[in-house]
Parts: C-alpha cells; sequence; structure tokens
C-alpha cells in the first residue's frame, strides 16, 4: 500500500522552502509520494500555477480536493505553518525561482506587499496613490488601467535605498546617468529591481519607472506616471486642474506637467 504524505496549506506563495521541507518529509516519514492539498481562497488559480513550478517532482502531486476513503493508499498529514508567506516583502523575492516571480509579476500578484515592504508608512501612501491616478489617466486616455496601475503601485520601489546602496546598482547599470543628483537614482534602480528581481518583461512598465522622476520619455504610460508622481493630491498644491486635463489628454497634460516641474528643478538645484 503506497504511504501518501497530506501537505496542506494555503501555498500563498509556495516558495523554494516548501520543496526543501517536503523532500525532508518524504525522506523520514518513508513517503512513497507527497499530495499538496491547495486552500480554497482568493487567487487559487494562480496559486496552484506558481505551487507546480516548485513542485516538479515526480513523487509529488498537487490538489485541491480528493478522498481519504481511496483504500488503496495509507495516508499520513503534514503541516508547517512557518512556511506559509502572508506578505509577501521584497526581500522574499530570494525564495521564488525566477519563472514563479515572471508569473507572479505578470499577473499582479503580491505587488502591493512587496512594494509596501520596501517604503516607509508615509511613502506608502503616496505610492498608492500615484498608483491609483495612473490608472485613472489610463482609463480617461482609452489605455490599460492594471498596466498603468502596476507601474505606479512599483514606482517608488528603490526610493528608501541610501545614497551608497543606490551608486553600487547606479555603477553597474547606469554610470552615465551618475552626474544627476542622487535623489533621481531611484528611478534608473527602480527600474533594475523590476527587470533583475520581479523579472518584469514588460519593458513600458519598465521605462515608465525608469524615467518616472525627469520624465524624459514620452511613451503614453511613462508619461501618466511621471504626470501621477507630481500631481500626487497628498502634495501642498491643488493640482485638480492638471489632473483633470491628464485625464483627458495625456500629451497635453504631460507638457503642462513638465513646464511646471522643469522650472521647479531648476530652483531646487535638482537638474
Amino acid at each position: 500500500m503506497k504511504r501518501i504524505g497530506l501537505f496542506y496549506g494555503d501555498f500563498d506563495p509556495a516558495t523554494v522552502k516548501t520543496t526543501e521541507y517536503a523532500k525532508t518529509q518524504l525522506k523520514e516519514k518513508k513517503l512513497d509520494e507527497i499530495w499538496f492539498i491547495v486552500g480554497d481562497g482568493d487567487n487559487l488559480r494562480e496559486r496552484i500555477a506558481m505551487l507546480k513550478m516548485v513542485t516538479c517532482f515526480r513523487k509529488f502531486r498537487v490538489y485541491t480536493r480528493f478522498s481519504l476513503k481511496d483504500t488503496r493508499y495509507e495516508f499520513t498529514d503534514i503541516t508547517d505553518p512557518s512556511l506559509e508567506i502572508r506578505n509577501l516583502q521584497l526581500s522574499d523575492l530570494k525564495l521564488l525561482t525566477g519563472r514563479q516571480r515572471r508569473y507572479m509579476t505578470e499577473n499582479g500578484m503580491y505587488l502591493e506587499s512587496i512594494s509596501k515592504s520596501a517604503v516607509k508608512e508615509k511613502r506608502w501612501d503616496h505610492v498608492r496613490r500615484v498608483a491609483r491616478l495612473c490608472s485613472a489617466f489610463a482609463i480617461g486616455n482609452k489605455l490599460d488601467p492594471e498596466k498603468a496601475y502596476i507601474s505606479g503601485i512599483l514606482h517608488d520601489i528603490a526610493k528608501e535605498m541610501n545614497e551608497e546602496e543606490l551608486k553600487a546598482v547606479m555603477d553597474v547599470y547606469y554610470p552615465q546617468h551618475e552626474h544627476y543628483n542622487y535623489h533621481v537614482w531611484h528611478q534608473y534602480v527602480g527600474a533594475v529591481i523590476l527587470e533583475k528581481d520581479l523579472k518584469c518583461r514588460d519593458k513600458r512598465t519598465i521605462k515608465a519607472v525608469k524615467h518616472h522622476c525627469l520624465g524624459d520619455d514620452k511613451d503614453p504610460y511613462s508619461m501618466m506616471l511621471y504626470c501621477a508622481d507630481k500631481l500626487d493630491p497628498g502634495r501642498e498644491y491643488d493640482s485638480s486642474r492638471e489632473i483633470a486635463l491628464c485625464q483627458q489628454n495625456i500629451v497635453e497634460g504631460y507638457q503642462t506637467v513638465m513646464k511646471q516641474q522643469q522650472e521647479y528643478l531648476r530652483k531646487e538645484g535638482v537638474i
């Protein structure tokens, strides 16, 4: 009779540690197979897909339902709550395979919790407002609101890094832009994080993050993020007129905001 380990969990998401633990249980409990039993809830299809990416092993199977009445097997329960990650953080990405990270980013999973983990609370409020504005601009301009939202929610992912940390990345990927004030560097480093760590393949999203401080890119998604970042209603001035203009016509809105910002940056000595 086959001995089957039933590994219960939400797997939200499953990580390489999940697989490592399952393999130790397979050996220690002398099991023939381990069945991963995925709990009901949000993003079930996506959680199963990400779980299968780390359980590509002939003795592992993935189920949502099964029958304990099947007399062909002897069942043993396996659980380890410590493996469950409820709020995925930027530092947790090392626990996911590259394929998982790509799938996660392409499906918009865990991006809020990752972004939130990278910034302070006040900055997180700004990030959420910018993401919502990006989505509103996209809807008004008949573009993809989800793509716009993702660029907004991730745009400040490198904002809290100090000058030394930013320079280490800039030295490798963007030494030609180090002449800018270091407060601008987080746009370039953020783009690197999206591409290298989050495995983002959407070039327009990466480009939007890469240019959100200086606004030196004319792609519609870049213009939307640039404007949303500068027009955040949480800033200490009335931006309602410019926000309405961006919702109606992002090109005209961008031109107006760019002119205002260039004057401000020159005054502050950033450029």
